[in-house]
């Protein structure tokens, strides 16, 4: 084990990521942050904070746009529609998109109540038409037929049993109903969602906890003091966020089992998310590329940047 952590930080290493607010305080440290430490004030900040910075991000790229197309093809789906985002983190992107596409109402779900108790302050602050709770997407607490739409953006590779999600999802959509599920399948070569690293493929040789291991000490040995702020407890019992290794093949035959209509289908190949994806014509390029490869069956694997569709219930 202490070869592959020694080679696993060596790799990290190679392009490290520095943490800022945007990639640190803004994720999943939330979890493994004490927040029992943090005054109700300070609590209340960081909530709001990260609300807001992912409003501002949705408001700035419009990402549903970006991965399916003009907003006109969206609205007729969205517009004065009930929607849930599942996954909604702090709320600031369900906000966001109850904004542009003006929703009649949003609902939002995730596991942590810090998450939903955040988004339900940020709702109220920007007087939204928006409901907030902590729930696991295996077990919605909804009503059959509730929503004309749900939408789930980089949530669906952390779920515990997806095939359980989609039964609920089905469930409390109406007939008719669309879901728009975003998400990196596993082989994406930056899947391993480490926030101290952009070096690609270290989950294709490394398990989970060599880079759990790796994320904390990197974290707290070399970036600690200087953000001495953000690391308000130990992060010791930090995990990496739950990866189900689900793969395109494996998410089609979930959906075509449950009998959902694929209604789009975008091909986007590696990278083609990000603000800074967008700057660098390098990476424009190398997505061109993998974007052809993308529609070969055995390489879309590796080179497609995110399963997206469209489907709709049947």
């Amino acid at each position: 084990m202490s070869i592959q952590i020694a080679a696993a930080k060596f790799l990290a290493r190679l392009i490290p990521r520095k943490l800022t607010f945007d990639n640190y305080g803004d994720c999943y440290f939330f979890r493994s942050i004490r927040v029992a430490r943090m005054s109700s004030a300070e609590l209340v900040e960081y909530q709001l904070k990260s609300a807001e910075q992912r409003y501002n991000y949705e408001i700035r790229n419009r990402t549903l746009e970006y991965i399916f197309g003009p907003c006109e093809e969206l609205i007729p789906l969205l517009e004065n529609k009930i929607i849930l985002d599942f996954g909604c983190f702090m709320g600031g992107t369900t906000i966001a998109w109850l904004e542009m596409y003006r929703f009649k109402k949003a609902y939002g779900i995730d596991t942590d109540s810090i998450f939903a108790d955040g988004a339900n302050l940020f709702a109220k602050r920007k007087g939204a038409n928006a409901e907030f709770c902590a729930a696991f997407g295996e077990e919605l607490p909804y009503d059959d037929e509730s929503f004309d739409a749900i939408i789930s953006l980089d949530v669906f590779e952390h779920v515990k049993d997806l095939k359980r999600c989609l039964a609920e999802c089905k469930r409390v959509l109406k007939v008719n109903g669309h879901l728009l599920a975003i998400f990196p399948p596993y082989y994406h070569p930056m899947a391993h969602h480490l926030k101290v690293t952009r070096t690609p493929c270290l989950h294709w040789i490394f398990h989970g906890e060599v880079l759990r291991r790796i994320q904390n000490e990197l974290i707290v040995n070399k970036w600690g003091a200087e953000y001495e702020h953000l690391l308000l407890g130990d992060l010791d019992g930090y995990r990496s966020p739950y990866l189900n290794g689900i793969t395109v093949r494996n998410f089609r035959k979930l959906i075509a089992d449950a009998n959902w209509e694929i209604v789009v289908n975008k091909i986007h190949g590696f990278p083609y998310m990000g603000e800074t994806v967008k700057r660098s014509r390098i990476a424009k390029l190398i997505s061109s590329i993998n974007q052809k490869f993308a529609r070969f069956p055995f390489l879309e694997e590796i080179t497609l940047d995110r399963i997206a569709m469209i489907l709709r219930k049947k």
